[in-house]
């Protein structure tokens, strides 16, 4: 949610005390009533360094593939490749089927019953509002955002319906 602190940690000791300034996300405060009016503004900061961990990766080597019950790091690197190649392509073929949704939604004259829409919405809204008060905060809070947000996305609601019926 805050950023521009990341370069500041990176050679921090145990006990240093460090400030900086630092941006709040917009839209990443994870529902915090406290840090939502800061959103987007830089904030002063100061970070007290309690323990350093440091995540250390192992080698790709043989003794690797043993652990995991493979021949060797070049069986580790088959593996790891075909996955991020069946995941490309994957996303490469959603990425196809929403351009071709789209055209599709753009294309094809198709006027929706505004009922049907209204109570699309209604759904969206409801389901965020859920969301939202499992977070916590004022519920008359939540109510306002979860109908704002709604209405934002009322276009996109409406080509979803679409979509689904083509």
């Amino acid at each position: 949610a805050v950023e521009g602190i990341k370069g500041l940690l990176s050679a921090a000791q145990v006990g240093e005390e460090l400030e900086a300034e630092a941006q709040v996300v917009e839209g990443e405060t994870g529902g915090d009533e406290k840090l939502e009016p800061l959103e987007g503004k830089s904030v002063p900061v100061r970070i007290t360094i309690q323990r350093v961990a440091r995540r250390k990766v192992p080698a790709l080597d043989d003794e690797l593939a043993r652990k995991l019950g493979l021949s060797g790091a070049d069986e580790i690197e088959a593996m790891v490749r075909e996955r991020l190649e069946g995941a490309l392509a994957r996303r490469q073929e959603e990425l196809r089927r929403e351009l071709v949704v789209d055209q599709l939604v753009k294309s094809v004259p198709l006027e929706l019953p505004p009922s049907l829409v209204e109570r699309a919405s209604e759904d969206q809204q409801m389901r965020l509002l859920v969301r939202l008060l499992r977070q916590g905060g004022p519920r008359e809070e939540a109510e306002q955002r979860a109908a704002e947000a709604v209405q934002q996305a009322r276009d996109g609601i409406e080509n979803q319906l679409k979509a689904s019926f083509l």
